[in-house]
């Protein structure tokens, strides 16, 4: 089963233990409960969250989703598009703690964002030992 949720933040807190106080979901035409969507989105087997890679609401609530998904099932792996393909390795050996995050980001060419908008979802990830996953094409190929 494969969802495609679209979620807007409302209101906002902290990075962290934050939660939206509604989500559209677009398939009834209507807001609904974030408790509703992470629902759905723990039965699913792919689940993917569409961003505005400059906006700060759209990387907490995917950081909300990872709380909710790791309450309700664990079993996550985080596949980022922030990231190309031919960067796994690093992204790899930096999961395992094989390379420190220095090493990591001189390898990885993060976006401009990233310590701000992604790397709370990649440490989270880490810290649940979920799989990250570098999902973009490569530029040369794009």
């Amino acid at each position: 089963m494969a969802a495609a949720l679209v979620a807007c933040a409302t209101i906002g807190r902290a990075q962290s233990g934050y939660v939206p106080v509604r989500v559209y979901d677009s398939r009834a035409k209507q807001f609904a409960d974030f408790e509703t969507l992470a629902a759905v989105a723990a039965k699913a087997d792919v689940v993917f969250v569409g961003e505005q890679h400059d906006d700060v609401n759209s990387h907490r609530l995917e950081r909300a989703l990872l709380e909710a998904l790791m309450r309700r099932r664990g079993d996550v792996a985080l596949a980022l598009e922030m990231f190309e393909r031919d960067v796994q390795e690093p992204l790899l050996h930096f999961s395992m703690g094989h390379m420190d995050e220095a090493e990591f980001l001189a390898q990885a060419r993060p976006w401009p964002q990233y310590a701000r908008d992604y790397k709370p979802l990649v440490d989270f990830a880490i810290a649940h030992d979920w799989a990250v996953v570098a999902a973009d094409v490569p530029r040369d190929i794009a």
